[in-house]
């Protein structure tokens, strides 16, 4: 194998293609997060759930770990054009990662202050890509001849394989049917939706009114909400126990649209109590009792050892994870089966 067989390969496009699959990765765990919702590389109590359900989470809707994964692999395919062109190209498209990833970093540790490792791993892959492109100037880069074409579809398979790899993973791990904890709600003959939320999570915040308007057009199904505090939100604890001694006298959809809008501290919960006319003491005493908060905490064992972020919905042995659509919690239902 000689060097005019193989051509002079320098390492900064080598590095650049590294560069482009480390992103590619990152971007792709990211994306099965969103697109699946389990948590395997970001879970629900980590950083990278607060980043990405921010304003700076998406752009004109879509994720940003979407635009990462399509453009590190449209960075990793121009750089495989053995021309002068395809190397100002890639250039091109790493000055404008590289610009996006620093844009993005300053935003996660001076705006946000949130720190998301993936998503930090992958803007820094951006910034790396910018300073390899500046250094990488046209000229013999590529390998020529045969070589070029089995250089060309290495790099191709190993694009592919960060890009899927990661999305594949999390889908062969979703969960088939719903856990005994779930279960346990059911009722014969009826089909039984089961809430796991936390009303101190922006994403539960939203998705409760789709939940609402969903459960109106299906008045039907039985629905139980259960509280699961993600111990990262400093309020979640206090609301979940409002919710439940509210829940004790009745009350629990009306504490649950207070709780979701309003204040969620304990002295909050407890005027939003006084003025949806619970009996004080008997709320105090729920709050209060150890027993309250096993069962709280129970349902965070079970939901934390799921791996799922939150909410999350069990329609029967169907699951909804994350913020749900009409449309998906629909056709959850459509397969759902009456318990026996």
């Amino acid at each position: 194998m000689t060097a005019g067989r193989l051509g002079t390969i320098r390492w900064q496009p080598v590095l650049f293609r590294l560069l482009t699959l480390v992103g590619l990765v990152d971007s792709s765990a990211l994306v099965a997060d969103y697109v699946f919702g389990i948590g395997t590389f970001c879970s629900a109590d980590d950083p990278c759930a607060e980043v990405a359900a921010s304003s700076y989470g998406e752009v004109f809707g879509v994720p940003l770990a979407a635009v990462g994964l399509a453009g590190f692999g449209l960075a990793l395919v121009v750089s495989l054009i053995p021309t002068r062109w395809g190397v100002a190209a890639s250039r091109a498209l790493a000055l404008a990662a590289g610009l996006a990833g620093l844009a993005l970093l300053v935003i996660q540790f001076a705006v946000l202050r949130q720190v998301c490792p993936y998503c930090v791993v992958a803007d820094l892959s951006a910034v790396g890509l910018a300073v390899a492109a500046a250094l990488w100037r046209p000229g013999a880069g590529h390998p020529s001849g045969l070589w070029l074409w089995v250089a060309v579809f290495g790099w191709i398979w190993a694009g592919l394989a960060a890009a899927l790899g990661p999305i594949i993973w999390e889908a062969a791990h979703l969960p088939a049917a719903a856990p005994e904890q779930v279960r346990a709600h059911w009722v014969s003959g009826k089909i039984t939706a089961v809430e796991v939320t936390d009303f101190d999570c922006p994403s539960c915040q939203r998705a409760d009114p789709i939940v609402r308007e969903w459960l109106g057009r299906h008045p039907d199904v039985r629905f139980v909400r259960l509280p699961s505090p993600i111990p990262a939100h400093e309020n979640a604890w206090p609301a979940a126990l409002a919710y439940v001694a509210a829940d004790r006298q009745g009350k629990g959809d009306e504490m649950a649209t207070a709780l979701y809008t309003g204040a969620r501290d304990p002295a909050g919960c407890r005027r939003t109590a006084e003025r949806l006319g619970l009996d004080l003491a008997a709320y105090d005493k729920v709050v209060r009792d150890p027993a309250t908060e096993s069962q709280i905490r129970a349902t965070m064992k079970w939901a934390e050892e799921a791996k799922m972020g939150r909410p999350f919905f069990w329609i029967q042995d169907e699951v909804v994870i994350g913020a749900p659509t009409l449309e998906r919690l629909d056709a959850a239902l459509a397969r759902a089966r009456p318990a026996p």
